[in-house]
């Protein structure tokens, strides 16, 4: 019997389906961003529907409109600036309280991650996470730190 590289042990086989796999799922994420990019008006044009975060949004016309083209505007060119956070995630969280080497305490809230200077009463925000914050590391040497987001 000749020998092959396939009859070797069933980690080599589990490999080879979870690399298919990954393929097949790069694939159809791929195929999906595309598909995801415009917003979709309904067939009857009583609602569209928007991709935010990878999920679907439905939203319904009110009744007294006819079309989306008669409400449809040009975004605004102002920009909105967060000021200030209120509110702290510690229900399902743990550890995510550290007080920095600089005096400012550092949390998370929703998709943003907050550096408050007690003395001076001000925050810093990071605002880079697409997703609920979940988790939040500090390097030893106090100056790196690592976030994590839940899966969006």
């Amino acid at each position: 019997k000749p020998h092959s590289m396939w009859d070797g042990s069933d980690d080599s086989r589990n490999k080879l389906l979870r690399a298919a796999s990954a393929s097949k799922l790069i694939s159809k994420v791929a195929k999906n961003a595309d598909k995801h990019k415009d917003i979709v008006i309904g067939p009857e044009g009583d609602y569209i529907k928007m991709f935010m975060r990878g999920r679907p949004i439905t939203m319904f016309f009110p009744s007294d409109v006819e079309s989306y083209d008669d409400i449809r505007t040009e975004l605004p060119p102002e920009k909105l600036k967060l000021e200030w956070v209120y509110g702290y995630r510690g229900r399902d969280c743990r550890a995510n309280v550290y007080l920095l080497p600089t005096g400012e305490i550092m949390y998370f809230i929703a998709s943003v991650v907050v550096l408050f200077n007690c003395e001076e009463r001000t925050q810093r925000h990071y605002l880079g996470h697409t997703d609920c914050v979940k988790c939040l590391a500090v390097h030893p040497d106090k100056i790196r730190i690592a976030t994590g987001q839940i899966a969006g």
